[in-house]
């Protein structure tokens, strides 16, 4: 399966130009470089969802309580694997699922 995601680009300033400091390549890695600086929330917010504290969340990653802590209180977000983890387990898949879809 192939999922396609798009960001809408940043509206033309006075002179056509985008109202970003960039523009062409460098706007569209901004945007993906703010929604990965946007997800540590969004993945504090499934945290929460699914588990009942960070302890819970490092037992069921097989993380460091520090790492664990990090990602409750939205300052870090997660490597692939742990997404794919969190996919991947029935327990957890739905609301995986449903968070991720919802934060694009």
């Amino acid at each position: 399966m192939v999922v396609q995601v798009s960001f809408s680009k940043a509206s033309a300033g006075p002179h056509g130009k985008s109202s970003g400091s960039c523009s062409g390549k460098f706007s569209e890695r901004s945007e993906v470089l703010s929604y990965r600086q946007a997800f540590g929330t969004v993945w504090s917010e499934l945290l929460h969802e699914m588990f009942e504290s960070p302890v819970d969340a490092a037992q069921f990653f097989r993380v460091d309580a520090s790492t664990a802590e990090k990602w409750w209180k939205g300052l870090n977000a997660p490597q692939g694997w742990v997404i794919g983890r969190a996919l991947a387990h029935p327990k957890t898949r739905d609301a995986t699922l449903k968070t991720l879809v919802a934060a694009l």
